[in-house]
């Protein structure tokens, strides 16, 4: 057709007067095809229009606009004198490509050839210094524009606002817009946006406010822009009177305000304002779809995001990637290995399965599932793998107990070139934890340090417990104190004073709650589980019944089955066995194995056998497949001497083929890790370790007689 139409404007092979260029290149807007351009792009050469600026402009954007951006600098390149026009087909070419790079380039000679810019230019120029951060030759460009007259234009000035803006630097931003004498809604828009994503939610709405004084109307891009300043501000009231706006302004239907008003209802928890918003909206996208079902996610309701996609599926909304990582997530939480299944042969079959977050997602369900073998063969068969594949392996072995595997895998990927980041580390920070390998854990910090990640909150918590678990306090303390620009963080509280409780050191913990309290930082449910864990290792009954009594009545926290635990074994091995029954009996709630437990772990010290026979029943009930419960009845029944009962027990452990886990040891010897345990020949070496032990074992002996004699 487009052939057709240039034979019609053209004749032939004749001429082509220059009032029909513009007619000719017209042409080239009916071209939906590389093949039709190529062949118009050959008749433009047979007419000799190879030199004229307006044709070739043409055919560089559409070149462009076709996926061959090779051509589309080929034929600026022939033009011997390119115009304006051409320059800017060139530089946005470029920038559609992403190749910014070329686009500084091209302007820099576009100015050596004394061809100035326009508006368009630096629009473009500014748009390719957001995406590189290149602020330096921002500035350059905006020193350039203003000399041109050109720095109070709003189109260039919105451009410049959103590179300022992704460069970090707001007051340079709010200059640029002060200086605009006329500011219409897209630099209203450009600033508020910035301001935004620069986590600075009070601006936002001062900016609203200002706004709505100089008699300026939020349109949907604003909303979307407020919204999430106070889903960031964590503000539900803010959030409310933003989403009254939207309904005032008619703007509460619209898609791209209705996604955000639904995300931002799901991060504050009101999972029944964000159903009503999503309710509401007639002609939902895949978008908006996507946003419920990760609130439900989010919000603890994993079964409800099955059937969310069970109900898109009815209204005939095609799903995406987006969407299946978002059910295979919800199949993890519910450890539904069939529901996993079902969500992954459904990826296959869209042609989902092929994105790598999918991959990610679907190792994190099977080896949540049980399924670690089938992790396993999904993580190897990812061809382009992601730190996040690599993480996500890793935490799958952590899981299941294989921390050899773990750190094996660390080293595979370290190997590899993949770039670590906070999570690796943190992934594979238990797994140092489990063989107490001190000196790796020394080094993940100095690498992260080194790499600029050192102190991310979540990483700077889990190296203070991996110190702390490995026996260096001193470490741990050291962290929590350089760590001081952290203190509104409740889990780093929490978490040091879990540590102080694991080394028994209760006068650390209260003296640290009182700083809490000093600070105004409210304690919760973990910091009180901390401090009666210290109460426990220490024996302190009177302070452990001050610290419960004061969580429920002062703080108004309602203790879990974790605090009546720590509270029935507190009471239990200090002797006082009838208050701790006497707590059970007032739960509000069934105690669990957790609580039985510890209440059949104190019947040894204080020799209670009828007790650790009620609470051995309760807790056989519950777990009658664990042996190291009856180890424990039997460890009762041996401390009370009553040899029948063991014997019954060792014959029911027999009977029911039940076997405790195996314990293990670990070595770290240049960089490899190895496990033993009792009886282990799966080492290559194993006869000659054993060679060696024996070895030891006649000179410890030798020795020990010289000693004695």
């Amino acid at each position: 057709m487009c052939l057709r139409r240039l034979r019609q404007v053209s004749g032939a092979c004749a001429p082509i007067p220059a009032a029909s260029f513009r007619s000719v290149a017209s042409v080239l807007d009916l071209c939906t095809s590389i093949h039709d351009l190529h062949q118009i792009h050959a008749r433009f050469v047979v007419y000799g229009l190879q030199q004229n600026t307006f044709v070739a402009s043409k055919l560089v954007a559409k070149y462009a606009e076709l996926g061959d951006h090779g051509r589309s600098e080929r034929i600026f390149e022939l033009v011997e004198n390119p115009n304006l026009i051409l320059w800017n087909a060139v530089i946005k070419a470029c920038s559609t490509f992403q190749l910014f790079d070329g686009a500084f380039l091209h302007y820099r000679n576009m100015v050596l050839n004394s061809v100035n810019p326009d508006e368009f230019t630096f629009h473009c120029v500014f748009k390719a210094c957001s995406h590189l951060s290149a602020l330096t030759f921002g500035r350059q460009c905006h020193s350039h524009a203003f000399r041109l007259g050109l720095h109070s234009d709003a189109f260039v000035g919105t451009s410049l606002i959103g590179m300022y803006c992704k460069c970090g630097e707001i007051g340079d931003a709010r200059r640029v817009f002060d200086e605009i004498p006329v500011r219409n809604l897209f630099l209203w828009n450009a600033l508020i946006n910035g301001v935004s994503h620069n986590d600075d939610a009070v601006a936002t709405f001062e900016l609203l406010k200002r706004m709505q004084r100089e008699g300026i109307r939020p349109d949907s891009a604003s909303m979307v822009s407020i919204l999430l300043s106070c889903s960031k501000l964590g503000c539900l009231r803010a959030g409310k009177m933003v989403h009254l706006l939207a309904v005032l302004d008619g703007l509460e239907k619209d898609l791209s305000v209705g996604t955000s008003l639904v995300t931002m209802y799901a991060k504050m928890n009101d999972l029944q304002m964000a159903t009503k918003v999503f309710d509401r909206i007639p002609q939902k996208d895949v978008v908006l779809w996507n946003a419920m079902l990760s609130g439900y996610n989010q919000n603890g309701e994993p079964e409800k995001a099955l059937m969310l996609l069970v109900q898109m599926q009815t209204d005939g909304v095609r799903d995406d990637y987006v969407t299946i990582t978002g059910v295979i997530s919800a199949a993890a939480k519910l450890k539904s290995l069939e529901a996993g299944k079902q969500i992954h042969a459904h990826a296959i079959r869209s042609s989902a399965s092929s994105e790598v977050l999918v991959h990610n997602s679907l190792i994190e369900m099977y080896f949540k599932c049980g399924k670690l073998n089938s992790a396993c063969n999904i993580f190897y068969r990812i061809t382009n793998r992601t730190v996040i594949s690599w993480s996500s392996m890793i935490a799958a072995y952590v899981f299941h107990g294989q921390f050899v595997q773990a750190l094996s895998l660390f080293k595979e990927m370290k190997q590899d070139g993949v770039g670590i980041d906070s999570i690796s580390i943190i992934n594979v920070l238990p797994a140092c934890i489990h063989i107490s390998a001190l000196p790796l854990i020394e080094g993940l910090h100095g690498y992260a340090i080194k790499h600029g990640f050192g102190y991310v909150i979540p990483l700077v918590t889990a190296l203070l417990v991996a110190y702390g678990k490995c026996g260096s306090i001193e470490a741990a303390q050291q962290l929590f104190d350089e760590s001081a620009y952290l203190e509104d963080d409740l889990i780093l509280w929490n978490s040091m004073i879990n540590l102080y409780a694991l080394y028994g050191n209760w006068d650390s913990c209260f003296s640290l709650l009182k700083k809490m309290n000093a600070m105004g930082l409210k304690p919760d449910h973990y910091t009180f589980l901390g401090l009666l864990m210290s109460c426990n290792h220490a024996g302190l009954v009177e302070e452990g019944w001050g610290c419960f009594e004061s969580m429920m009545n002062v703080h108004n926290c309602q203790p879990s089955q974790e605090h009546y635990a720590c509270m029935v074994d507190l009471l239990g091995r200090s002797g006082h066995i009838g208050a701790a029954k006497k707590i059970i009996q007032m739960m509000p709630f069934q105690p669990d194995s957790r609580v039985w437990g510890a209440l059949l772990s104190a019947c040894k010290t204080i020799l209670e056998p009828s007790i650790a026979e009620f609470a051995a029943a309760q807790l056989l009930s519950r777990e009658p497949f664990n042996a190291g419960n009856y180890i424990l009845l039997s460890n009762v029944y041996a401390a009370a001497e009553m040899w029948d009962g063991v014997q019954r027990l060792r014959g029911m452990i027999k009977d029911k083929g039940l076997k405790k886990r195996a314990g293990y040891s670990w070595i770290g010897m240049h960089g490899q890790v190895y496990a033993f345990h009792a009886g282990d020949t799966s080492h290559p070496r194993s006869e000659d370790i054993y060679y060696m032990l024996r070895k030891l074992d006649f000179h410890i002996k030798d020795r020990s007689i010289c000693l004695i004699n």
